[in-house]
Order: C-alpha cells, then structure tokens, then sequence
C-alpha cells in the first residue's frame, strides 16, 4: 500500500498471498520518483528495480542483510565506526556502494545520532522483543540503536544529507495513516480462511478506504 507526500492519497497497492514481501518489485515506478520506506523495504535487488527504473530510495537501512561496500575499492564498508565519529547531533554522509542485479551501485549513507532520551528507548524496545522471542541481543545491535541512518541514492548536489533526513522524518505520518487504517477500519485482522474469501475481504475493505 503506497501513500503519496505530501498529498497522502492511496497511490498503488497490490494484494499477494500470503507468501508474499514487502518489496519495491511490485511498486510502479515512475521517473523522478523518491520512494520511502522503512526496513523492510531494504533489499539490494528492490532498490536496484527502483534505480534502474529512474526512480531514487530513501530508505532505512538494515545493516544485517544490506552490505556496503567502499567507493574506492571493493571492501566491506564497517558502519558502525562511521557512525561513531559522528560529532555531537550534527547529520554525516559518507558514498558508499553496493552490489545488486550483478553491478555495482552507488549511494549515500546519512546518518544522524539519537537524542539520549530517543536512544534508551529503543534500545528498552529490543531488549523487550528479545525478552518474548527468547533471543540474544548483540551489543553492536544495541549500539546501532542511538542512531538514525538510512541509504539515499539522491546526489548530495539535489539534496544534502539534512535535508534527506528531514524526508526521512514524514515517513512517520505514513505510519500514522496506517495505524489508523488498522485501528479504525480493522484491516490489521482478516477474520478469513481461504485465500478468496480473505481477498474479497480486504479489497472491500480497502474500497471504504478509498471512498473516505
């Protein structure tokens, strides 16, 4: 379900089964368009489609499952070092590169160090998940957590790493929509068994949604 900004109109959605992703595959994807998205959406192969369609991402990066590579030569681009030597509050950039669809692609990292407040309480938020799932929380994993980075494949000289960060931040009011969606029209629950009838479900659903 895609939301366009500023205007928060539905734009695209697609209905799968229930084997089905999230990922900017499925997505349209139209020249000059800036696509959002939150972690989910992070995957080398999908950011690669949005590229090579002539859109550009912002997105927040999964530093697990997305590795970055050095502009200069073809070694691992280590994150966590980076953001460490960023100075106070202040945003940092840094090109990087990675490897999808059998090239190379370059990017921006933008990061920015969380509040004390912000951070604490996302690091109470992992240890509380892994508390219920009965998993191990590394210490880099809480460390990634004080800060906010996110990969942009926008050059600098259309938006610079403040401005890319700010864009970042009303990807927030998409969430409010959805949480909304989900708590006033219920279609976080689909109270069906087979595949046609849950489809008919949700489509009807996202038919009011529409309308309203």
């Amino acid at each position: 379900y895609v939301i366009s900004l500023p205007e928060m109109r539905c734009d695209f959605y697609a209905v799968t089964d229930n084997k089905g992703a999230e990922t900017y595959k499925r997505i349209p994807i139209h020249r000059g368009d800036i696509i959002l998205g939150d972690r989910g959406y992070c995957h080398r192969e999908g950011v690669a489609y949005v590229l090579r369609h002539n859109g550009d991402v912002i997105v927040r990066l999964n530093s697990t499952s997305f590795p970055l590579l050095e502009t200069a030569h073809a070694s691992d681009f280590e994150i966590l070092p980076h953001l460490r030597d960023l100075p106070g509050h202040q945003a940092g950039e840094w090109p990087v590169r990675f490897r999808a669809a059998g090239q190379l692609w370059p990017a921006r990292l933008c990061a920015i160090r969380k509040s004390q407040h912000a951070a604490e309480r996302a690091k109470r938020k992992i240890l509380q998940q892994a508390s219920r799932k009965q998993t191990h929380v590394w210490p880099e994993t809480l460390e990634f957590a004080e800060y906010v980075y996110v990969l942009c494949s926008l050059p600098t000289t259309v938006l610079d790493v403040g401005a890319v960060l700010e864009l970042y931040r009303a990807r927030w009011q998409i969430e409010l929509c959805f949480k909304r969606l989900k708590s006033l029209l219920r279609l976080g629950h689909v109270p069906k068994r087979s595949d046609a009838s849950a489809r008919a479900w949700i489509q009807g659903k996202l038919l009011t949604v529409l309308l309203v």
